[in-house]
């Protein structure tokens, strides 16, 4: 049961204005900087439930903590669904991992401990009304009263009203009109709010009570009975080794045929008979489906078999050649964009490539020193790159790198760069005001117009906590082409 001495009030208070903000902030508004000062309050509210809890709070808290802050601004800087809709996901798995009484990298244990909290925090709010509220327990009559009364009088008013509204016809006009206004968008977008208000309000103050109910649960456990050693290495030497050495001797082979046919001769006459997007493509799948295999491969063989020098050169090698698949599949995409350009797919390539190698150097690390955990590096170096991705602008890149591949080539998909986030519109705009009259006037220029008129056109009257800074220079770039584009046109207002 319910301590006493536990002062909820504050918990009340963070967890209505955390639901406050959340209504008027994102219910039918665009995300911007609000997310931003959502988050603020809400990694305060955490801090705040396991303070209050007696729940350790370590450094970790504090860099996690500074981490989703930051990542929370993405939404006041990018434009890019994709980049705002992954860091939305990361931000709410994220600001429940704060609530956690330790971190742990374990998998299966995140999870359960995932599970628990989503479900405890909602399932204490009301076995806190039920049992450990004792304002509740000294109103629950009258409160159970008003409850029977409202079940009793709902069908009797259904049936009055059915037969006043036969009888007369100006109640039954009256009664038309009412619900008339009950149609209307205002009442649904109010019911709308309120019921987001009421499920995370309910949902922060459930947490603060399962926090402190999971302190009482594990300060009641006297005697905690040792963990078991369990030995993980199960898989003989020979049997690791033999797979390792087959596997290996299928990655020198095709190691081998990349650098001597791909990175030495002249790749491009031994790709004349192939179409590029489709090898490139294949060079990139191919890659990530063996680059994944050989992750799981080296960490299984890390946890499963005993480690000894002919175990850890194999792993050596299976790394090695992993990173000649990277290489090769780098190439492969060198030359398909070399030839059709800039794409995000492209980039992203680029990024995921690059990733995969900087993991791989954390796998080939924990090879050599079995006290290192490749895991939780891991998962804080991809959570700093994806940080960094995240508020590089792409779209830019992917409109100057076209732009100055258009310089050489003379070949510019104008059309696809119309399809890009407003994160990228203002470098098409700047080029484009200083060289569209030389450029052919065809349907891409069309398109290119429309995209401005598109970007003016669907300006609206936004309140502050919505501001977007790239959202905001591509409007102010937009206006300034339009009266480039159209100098004689009439306000986009009149279209």
């Amino acid at each position: 049961m319910m301590r006493r001495n536990y002062n909820m009030s504050k918990s009340w208070i963070y967890a209505t204005a955390i639901a406050l903000m959340s209504t008027l902030f994102f219910v039918d508004q665009d995300l911007g900087i609000s997310v931003f000062m959502t988050t603020v309050l809400t990694v305060a509210a955490i801090w705040h439930f396991k303070k209050e809890a007696k729940l350790p709070i370590g450094k970790d808290f504090f860099y996690l903590s500074g981490y989703v802050i930051i990542l929370s601004l993405n939404f006041a800087v990018t434009t890019v669904d994709v980049i705002r809709v992954l860091s939305a996901f990361l931000l709410i798995g994220l600001l429940m991992t704060l609530s956690y009484s330790h971190l742990t990298f374990k998998w299966p244990t995140y999870l359960v401990e995932s599970i628990n909290h989503y479900i405890g925090a909602l399932s204490n709010f009301f076995k806190y009304f039920n049992h450990g509220s004792k304002a509740y327990n000294n109103h629950a009559g009258i409160f159970k009263q008003i409850g029977i009364g409202l079940i009793i009088a709902l069908p009797i008013l259904l049936v009055a009203s059915a037969l006043m509204t036969s009888a007369d016809a100006a109640f039954g006009e009256l009664m038309q009109q009412s619900f008339e206004i009950l149609e209307t968008d205002a009442i649904w977008d109010t019911i709308e709010r309120v019921v987001v208000f009421v499920i995370i309000a309910c949902f922060f103050y459930g947490l603060s009570i399962y926090l402190i109910r999971l302190n009482q649960i594990k300060m009641e456990k006297t005697e905690v009975a040792a963990a078991p050693v369990v030995n993980h290495e199960v898989i003989p030497i020979l049997v690791g080794g033999t797979v390792l050495l087959l596997l290996n001797l299928l990655y020198l082979i095709f190691a081998y045929v990349q650098i001597r046919f791909l990175f030495l001769a002249q790749s491009t006459e031994l790709l004349k008979n192939y179409d590029y997007a489709s090898y490139a493509r294949e060079g990139f799948f191919e890659l990530l489906v063996l680059s994944i295999l050989n992750t799981l491969g080296v960490l299984f063989v890390k946890k499963f078999v005993k480690s000894n020098l002919a175990i850890r050169i194999g792993l050596t090698i299976t790394v090695f050649c992993t990173y000649i698949m990277m290489a090769s599949s780098f190439y492969k995409m060198y030359l398909y964009e070399s030839m059709y350009g800039y794409t995000r797919l492209r980039l992203y390539v680029y990024l995921i490539l690059l990733f995969m190698a900087i993991f791989m150097s954390l796998i080939a690390l924990g090879i050599w020193k079995s006290q290192y955990k490749v895991i939780e590096w891991g998962i804080m170096v991809g959570l700093v790159y994806y940080l960094v991705i995240s508020f590089v602008n792409i779209d830019a890149m992917i409109v100057r790198n076209n732009l100055r591949q258009y310089e050489w080539t003379g070949n510019l998909d104008l059309y696809y760069l119309t399809t890009l986030s407003e994160d990228g519109m203002p470098d098409l705009i700047e080029y484009m005001n200083t060289h569209w009259e030389t450029m052919e006037k065809d349907v891409t220029m069309q398109a290119y117009e429309g995209r401005i008129l598109d970007i003016i056109l669907n300006e609206e009257d936004q309140w502050f906590f919505e501001y977007n800074h790239r959202y905001s220079k591509s409007m102010v770039s937009a206006k300034e082409a339009k009266k480039q584009l159209f100098p004689f046109s009439a306000a986009p207002s009149e279209y």
